[in-house]
């Protein structure tokens, strides 16, 4: 089991070698497509080859995903129906499909992803059973129609995104399941010092400069996000003087349109400023509601898996032992000894965290 050898294995010992011969499988196929010879988005291209680039320690976190899932599910991996939630190119759900889970679901609300990522499985052969874009509330009727039950919804960055939680967490309670299990890795630590730094620096330039084409989708705009604020209240309230534009363009960070037009009226019938309603620098496209990487105390997330009849527990990442740098593979398995050893420093230190809950009754 040397892919597994930088972090804690939940499961047995056969079960870590299924995943490993799956893992070993399913890199030999991932490493070799070309991606430039497939009909998918320059936006899949140029991420699909980010992956290719770190492409052991991506398969190592997803199977670090899918094992802590597969344990607190307490099933057997042929008798599990998994969704891979936000699943954009599609690596975790095809090592699920590599793994042997008995029904796949990819899902991703950006049509384009989806299209893509069944394209890449087919070339992988690791295609999951069913692709289904959308929302959590298409999941829902996914499942509602098909007439079965969701075991496990795992996800990898995606969380950190979702601007409206409560609304996430109750639709989810809608999902038909006997018993739900959650897994939602993100690398939006809010106790690693280092990951608060290098997150801040992103929300900060996607609040004040914009966003590089060099990731976003077709459909994101590139515009910083406090100019795409002002041109919203501008173009409904032309009347604002400048003064009082500038002040709600700063205490509207964190809304979306709808919002945002609703705070600027009150505004204007109260002549009270409203008050910001995030924490730190976090921020978000008020036309998307995506959140530039959301940092969020753990007592929020608690909250949120709990009551809505989760349990909540985090679990401690890894860092990447397979550098181009050697240097940092010098360092990084120390680093990994530590955060398997002490879960509270390793809290302090990991790169990513695992949100994990089961629903304590059928919901």
């Amino acid at each position: 089991m040397k892919l597994f050898n930088s972090f804690n294995i939940p499961v047995d010992t056969p079960t870590a070698q299924r995943f490993e011969k799956a893992s070993i499988s399913l890199e030999s196929k991932l490493v070799n497509i070309n991606i430039d010879k497939l009909p998918v988005s320059d936006y899949t291209k140029k991420y699909f080859k980010d992956y290719q680039r770190k492409l052991r320690y991506s398969l190592q976190a997803c199977s670090y995903i899918l094992m802590h899932a597969l344990h607190q599910s307490g099933k057997r991996i042929d008798e599990i129906s998994i969704v891979d939630y936000g699943a954009g190119t599609g690596v975790l759900a095809m090592l699920a499909q590599e793994v042997g889970f008995a029904h796949v679901i990819y899902n991703d609300i950006y049509d384009i992803s989806c299209r893509d990522a069944a394209i890449i499985a087919e070339n992988a052969q690791a295609k999951a059973q069913d692709y289904v874009c959308g929302e959590m509330i298409d999941l829902v009727n996914f499942f509602k129609q098909r007439s079965f039950n969701c075991d496990i919804i795992v996800s990898r960055n995606v969380v950190e995104h979702i601007y409206d939680l409560e609304d996430h967490f109750k639709a989810l309670s809608k999902i038909p399941s006997q018993k739900l299990t959650l897994f939602y890795a993100t690398t939006a630590n809010n106790h690693n010092p280092l990951t608060v730094w290098f997150t801040q620096r992103i929300q900060k330039r996607l609040e004040h400069e914009g966003m590089s084409n060099k990731w976003g989708k077709e459909r994101d705009s590139l515009k910083a996000y406090k100019q795409m604020r002002q041109e919203i209240i501008q173009s409904h309230f032309p009347e604002i003087k400048s003064k009082d534009l500038l002040q709600l363009v700063k205490l509207s960070r964190g809304m979306v349109k709808d919002e945002i037009i609703k705070t600027v009226e009150l505004f204007k019938n109260s002549g009270r400023y409203p008050d910001l309603k995030v924490k730190g620098k976090n921020t978000c496209d008020p036309y998307t509601g995506n959140w530039a990487e959301h940092l969020l105390d753990l007592e929020e997330y608690k909250n949120l898996f709990q009551k809505n009849g989760f349990d909540f527990k985090v679990v401690n990442g890894f860092y990447n032992t397979n550098y181009q740098n050697k240097v940092f593979n010098l360092i990084t398995p120390l680093v990994n000894f530590i955060i398997r050893k002490s879960n509270l420093m390793g809290l302090h230190l990991a790169p990513f965290i695992g949100l994990e809950g089961t629903s304590k009754k059928e919901i």
